[in-house]
């Protein structure tokens, strides 16, 4: 049996013979020809001891014999490069061009590795680097679809000025938190709206200003608001202040005001002797008091009543005047005349006329002086 096949481009026909006087195979007929299948054709163009160029029907091959690293450039169009192993060396696969372009490529997939004895990583001891990318100029990226960067950190510098510009709306969203730190914070926009569940807000000061005078600071909530301040507390209003205060049952919820007996509840509790007075001054004005039921004016020490013009008590009922001491009352200037406990003194500057138009005059006491 003869077996022909070329080897390193020679076609001459070679018999194979295991041994030439005790073949190991008898051949069914002389000269029988053993039909190979696949492509046989293989030439050798350069050949050393370690690289080798070398050609078939399928593939050229150029790289290292023992190994395997190289370029193959395949008859369907691919092309293979395939840089040594680390263990070898570095592995480094350089490409330099000084004006070359990528005009058009298809799908592309990207795989990188980084080690820790990298060349990468004497400036990142404890990252692993698997690529750096420098560039000397301007860089435009046009994507003609979405463009996603998946990482575990991602982190972007900027040595001069940061810029996000979208062209319709541009999200951030997180599951845990988002931190700024910055000397001066600008924000420009038309509307903004805000939503959540709680707001944190801790500054030095905080200064609200407008010059437009159609502007307000309006705070619509169907809920509770809740002000506290360690300090001062000072409001000005250059217009109409305005409080409505409707009274009604509590919230669903526990409410802020717990003493629910009033509408308008003013309570000042100072610790110390001379503070927590009220003041209300209406100077160029009328102030009025109004109350639908009980009204009730109540004073630990001194109450006084004190008008310029004309003073006048009006009662639909009763008038009731009581004093653990005595009463004194003066007219025209004159001071109040002072008296023990239980006295009742009127001094006048002129007349004093006690009148009664349907009834009479009882006058009842121990001793009467009439002068």
């Amino acid at each position: 049996m003869t077996t022909s096949f070329s080897t390193f481009g020679s076609t001459e026909p070679t018999k194979l013979k295991f041994n030439a006087d005790k073949p190991l195979t008898r051949p069914n007929i002389d000269d029988e020809v053993q039909e190979l299948s696949g492509d046989t054709f293989h030439k050798v163009l350069l050949n050393s001891p370690d690289f080798t160029i070398r050609t078939d029907r399928r593939t050229t091959f150029l790289g290292d014999k023992n190994v395997g690293f190289g370029m193959h450039v395949f008859k369907n169009g691919n092309i293979q490069m395939q840089a040594g192993p680390k263990t070898t060396g570095n592995g480094k696969f350089n490409i330099v061009s000084r004006g070359g372009q990528i005009i058009k490529t298809g799908p592309t997939v990207i795989e990188r590795r980084g080690f820790k004895k990298s060349f990468l990583q004497k400036d990142y001891p404890d990252e692993i680097i698997a690529a750096e990318e420098t560039n000397y100029g301007d860089v435009t990226e046009v994507t003609h679809g979405t463009l996603r960067i998946k990482a575990t950190n991602i982190i972007l510098e900027a040595v001069d000025t940061f810029a996000i510009e979208a062209g319709d709306s541009l999200t951030v969203h997180t599951k845990g938190s988002i931190i700024q730190n910055t000397g001066r914070y600008e924000s420009t926009f038309d509307t903004k709206e805000e939503f959540g569940d709680r707001a944190k807000i801790k500054v030095l000061q905080r200064l609200m200003e407008g010059n437009d005078p159609r502007g307000s600071d309006d705070i619509v909530i169907a809920g509770h608001v809740n002000r506290r301040f360690g300090g001062d507390y000072s409001a000005e209003v250059g217009g109409i202040s305005g409080h409505f205060i409707m009274g009604n049952k509590a919230l669903p919820g526990v409410p802020l005001v717990l003493n629910r007996s009033f509408g308008l509840h003013i309570g000042l509790t100072a610790p110390s002797a001379g503070f927590g007075g009220v003041n209300i001054q209406s100077t160029t004005g009328a102030m009025n008091l109004l109350a639908g039921a009980t009204m009730t004016l109540d004073s630990g020490a001194l109450f006084n009543v004190k008008t310029v013009g004309l003073t006048s008590i009006n009662s639909g009922g009763d008038i009731s005047m009581s004093s653990a001491k005595g009463v004194g009352i003066a007219s025209g200037g004159l001071a109040v005349p002072s008296g023990d406990v239980g006295d009742v003194k009127i001094r006048a500057a002129k007349d004093v006329k006690i009148t009664a138009t349907a009834g009479n005059i009882d006058m009842d006491a121990l001793f009467i002086y009439l002068n």
